[in-house]
């Protein structure tokens, strides 16, 4: 009776440890699911290895099964920031025994665009309706042919033929993936522009202008040759050499010897130029959330030539949160020259050029070799719904318009070193500031048009019009 009750209290032992693991084993393998297919519909042009680049994750890849949703909310994200489609959708199609089936569905987006650009030579809008009071000869009329699709492999086309006020030619084309691993990339730029008129001088923190009127007074040759290296979707590496050929006219020089430098007339250098993104945005045209980081070095002059000596390194940092439809976050960037000479005026723009620009300071340009900025702002969200406009929109791309409207305050703050090229200007070697408030309008993923009333610390007011398009 003895052996009997101890094989039986052995059994029952064992019978509870297998009825305790038994469940713990199944939990275990139902923690992480593995990938097993990916349907890819809507790529009538995008190749299927495009698309899968851009995935976090690939065929045969686990996933935590709390982390499934997370996972394909980030990756649609992902995909719409390559900005080749205009909606993403991600499914599970199956769900069983540990592994899923996944379907990606995306609406691509309208690929060539034989455009008649109508385009405004300032610096931007403001400039030309208040400054140049809408002067039709300050326009600039261009025939774009941009296909930001080519062959289906996400490379980038674009040819440019302008006249008006800046006749250009320009034919650029980069492609992001070179090699198997899809992790080199290569491009290349031909630029030439020749102006009548050109921005010679700063006074009063004002371009003045000087206007030839048999001649062309600026001339301007570009020819740019780099690559592309992305080891991670994040992550991007990029190294260009690049050849500039600057002329002037000799009246130019005479009013300003140091356009140049000496009264020269031509200013002819190479310049290597290094870019690390390193960028955790949600959307990197309009972010909601995330962060970027960014790093610059430009190193004009290579000892080929001796117009030029300069070497200059910026960084900036971005982060950015939401909560339901609010919305806020701030950006700071800064440069150094680190080469502390003087620099051709020409080549020592700061602030008022292009992306680095102060709110409430459009009509200035303030000149120097170092300078800093951080801009702050936070939003709220009026208005976020699709338009379907059915059949009476023939293109597919185009039959869903989303619209988002965000009311906005913000603030921007500011500082320019110009040990050079100071003189006559308030704006340099002074402490920047403004504030304001407006309205952002986003169409589709990569139209933005803002609307800003601004104050500077001049006490200066102003509405302000600025839009960004991905031409």
């Amino acid at each position: 009776m003895k052996p009997f009750l101890q094989v039986f209290g052995r059994t029952i032992i064992l019978g509870l440890i297998v009825m305790i693991l038994l469940p713990a084993q199944g939990a275990a393998q139902n923690e992480y699911v593995t990938v097993q297919s990916i349907n890819i519909i809507g790529n009538k042009r995008t190749k299927r290895n495009i698309i899968l680049r851009e995935l976090n994750f690939s065929i045969g890849d686990t996933i935590a099964t709390k982390n499934v949703m997370r996972r394909l909310a980030l990756n649609r994200v992902l995909l719409m920031n390559v900005d080749l489609f205009n909606d993403v959708n991600m499914n599970i199609t199956n769900w069983s025994d540990g592994q899923i089936d996944l379907e990606i569905t995306v609406v691509e987006d309208w690929y060539f665009f034989p455009l008649l650009v109508v385009d405004f030579a300032d610096r931007n809008f403001n400039i030309w309706w208040v400054e140049q009071e809408r002067a039709i000869n300050r326009i600039n009329l261009g025939l774009y042919l941009i296909h930001t699709n080519f062959t289906g492999r996400r490379d980038y086309i674009k040819a440019v033929g302008q006249i008006g006020y800046t006749q250009r030619l320009q034919l650029y084309y980069t492609r992001p993936y070179i090699n198997k691993a899809q992790t080199v990339g290569a491009l290349f730029n031909a630029f030439y522009s020749r102006n009548y008129e050109v921005g010679y001088r700063t006074e009063d923190d004002i371009l003045q202008f000087y206007r030839a009127e048999n001649e062309y007074a600026l001339r301007r040759l570009f020819l740019d040759a780099g690559l592309n290296y992305r080891p991670q979707i994040r992550t991007r590496h990029q190294l260009t050499l690049g050849y500039r050929n600057f002329s002037i006219t000799d009246t130019v020089a005479l009013y300003n010897p140091d356009f140049f430098l000496n009264g020269q007339q031509r200013l002819e250098y190479f310049d290597l130029d290094y870019q690390f993104t390193f960028d955790m945005r949600d959307f990197s045209r309009y972010p909601m959330s995330g962060y970027f980081v960014q790093f610059h070095a430009l190193k004009e002059g290579l000892g080929i030539f001796n117009g030029i000596n300069a070497l200059y390194l910026s960084a900036t940092y971005g982060k950015y949160w939401q909560q339901g439809r609010f919305s806020w976050g701030a950006a700071v960037r800064g440069r150094m020259g680190v080469i502390r000479q003087e620099q051709p005026y020409y080549r020592s723009r700061a602030l008022g050029y292009e992306e680095d620009f102060l709110r409430g300071y459009e009509y200035y340009v303030i000149d120097g070799q170092d300078f800093a900025f951080v801009k702050a702002f936070s939003r709220f969200e009026l208005l976020n719904r699709n338009i379907n406009f059915g059949k009476a929109m023939p293109i597919k791309a185009f039959k869903m318009l989303p619209l988002r409207l965000y009311f906005k305050i913000y603030t921007d703050h500011g500082y320019v070193n110009a040990p050079y090229h100071a003189e006559g200007n308030q704006l340099s070697n002074a402490y920047l500031r403004s504030g304001g408030a407006g309205l952002d309008l986003v169409l589709y993923h990569d139209y933005v048009l803002r609307l800003e009333y601004s104050i500077n610390h001049w006490s200066e007011k102003g509405f302000y019009l600025h839009y960004n398009v991905s031409f």
